[in-house]
């Protein structure tokens, strides 16, 4: 049956054109048939009607508009601005230090550091700022170009802050400290750390109170401590839930340490992302475990696209230095989806735990849980590893992740480990 319209704007051509065809066709009479073409000429009719109502309507708004910015553009013109009187119009405006440190403390605020080298730690208390440099390029082909410059650390205590085209010398081992802020974007910048200094890291995550993480664009490099980057703590077990934390487009280069994303068991991380990042060093930290780390509790985590290039000769060498690596102790449903992704002079390319405390991802959302070796590997030992350490407590602390068990604590649910797409071959390590 039908349905019976009072007007026909609400639908498409298509729709329309159904609706006629099949009201005549259903009818079996000529009668029927003329009132079915009687029916759809009145709806049509009105729906003219109302149309050239509509359209005149909006012409009498348009002339009444016309006037009102008509006598707008009479007093404008009436005031006879002498813009000679004001000269800093015309001149390059640069902030003093002073003005640029009060201004990052207030609310609301967009600071433009366009050509302005700065030294000394930059803060940033106050909420809704961003600080501009005025950059362009790309990071990971090396046209990132900025004229801004910070010779400090980068401070953020406020909420909702994005610093965007900024080269950042640090000037103590903790590059960026986050203590106290929630919602926190870096686009575009550069970060290294200043002569003189040990064990520098980059991102120190402690403190942070909420929200997500956005790292795009930016350039990392020669931090040499174990600790590059941890989004929510000291390299501990995470108290705070982030809503999405990202790593896009980045080049992390010649840093000897790692990244952890982690997140609470109870509360876990919403979404992880970490896409399209260049990872590349000659040197490891000795206490390097993997370039980037997802874990403790995560709902989903994207890894896709990136590049991770390690110390040579790392895949013959005696430990356990990788790509990825991936474990949950959240019983609430996790989904990994991993592709993509290049890896060179690794130990083992993507690790996931799977021992009597780690619950292994949702495996049968085909929609958003893969585990695909299918990109280029070269000089790597193993492409993947679903195993840490053997249960009886016997495995030396260099091959924890190159033999153990499958025992995971869902493993009624997923008594199988899972399974990758991996056309090339790469050898896999095989539980115990």
């Amino acid at each position: 049956m039908e349905t019976v319209h009072k007007t026909f704007q609400e639908l498409t051509h298509t729709q329309f054109q159904a609706h006629a065809d099949n009201l005549v066709a259903h009818s079996k009479t000529a009668s029927k048939k003329r009132e079915a073409v009687s029916y759809l000429w009145s709806v049509c009719s009105t729906d003219k009607k109302q149309l050239d109502q509509d359209r005149t309507d909006l012409k009498a708004k348009r002339h009444a508009q016309k006037k009102r910015q008509k006598a707008v553009e009479t007093h404008l013109l009436g005031m006879e601005f002498d813009f000679a009187r004001s000269p800093e119009l015309f001149q390059n405006q640069t902030l003093t230090d002073a003005q640029l440190v009060s201004a990052l403390t207030q609310n609301n605020e967009t600071v433009f550091m366009k050509g302005k080298a700065f030294s000394g730690s930059i803060t940033i208390s106050g909420d809704n700022v961003t600080l501009d440099g005025e950059g362009s390029g790309l990071a990971k082909d090396g046209t990132l170009a900025n004229s801004a410059s910070v010779a400090g650390d980068l401070i953020i205590t406020g909420a909702n802050v994005t610093v965007k085209n900024v080269d950042f010398t640090s000037s103590t081992n903790q590059a960026v400290r986050v203590n106290g802020a929630s919602n926190v974007k870096l686009v575009g910048c550069k970060f290294a750390p200043g002569g003189n200094l040990t064990d520098t890291k980059w991102f120190y995550g402690a403190g942070i109170q909420s929200g997500d993480i956005t790292i795009e664009n930016c350039r990392v490099e020669e931090f040499d401590s174990w600790y590059l980057m941890d989004a929510s703590t000291a390299s501990a077990a995470a108290t705070v839930r982030l809503d999405k934390v990202s790593l896009i487009n980045n080049y992390f280069r010649e840093n000897a340490g790692s990244i952890a994303i982690r997140g609470p068991v109870a509360d876990p991380n919403r979404d992880v992302r970490v896409i399209g990042n260049r990872f590349e060093t000659t040197t490891f930290h000795g206490s390097f475990w993997d370039f980037c780390e997802v874990s403790g509790g995560f709902l989903r985590a994207r890894i896709e696209n990136n590049i991770c290039i390690g110390q040579v000769g790392t895949n013959t060498a005696v430990g356990k230095k990788g790509g990825f690596q991936v474990w949950s102790r959240s019983p609430r449903p996790s989904t990994l989806y991993f592709k993509g992704n290049q890896g060179q002079n690794l130990k083992v390319f993507l690790k996931i735990a799977h021992n009597t405390v780690y619950y292994t991802p949702n495996s049968y959302d085909t929609e958003n849980n893969l585990i695909d070796v299918s990109a280029t590997l070269s000089n790597c030992a193993y492409a993947f590893s679903p195993v840490y350490k053997k249960n009886d407590g016997t495995t030396l602390q260099d091959d924890k992740w190159q033999e153990g068990d499958y025992t995971p604590a869902n493993l009624a649910t997923y008594p199988n480990v899972p399974s990758i797409v991996n056309p090339n071959g790469y050898a896999t390590v095989q539980p115990s």
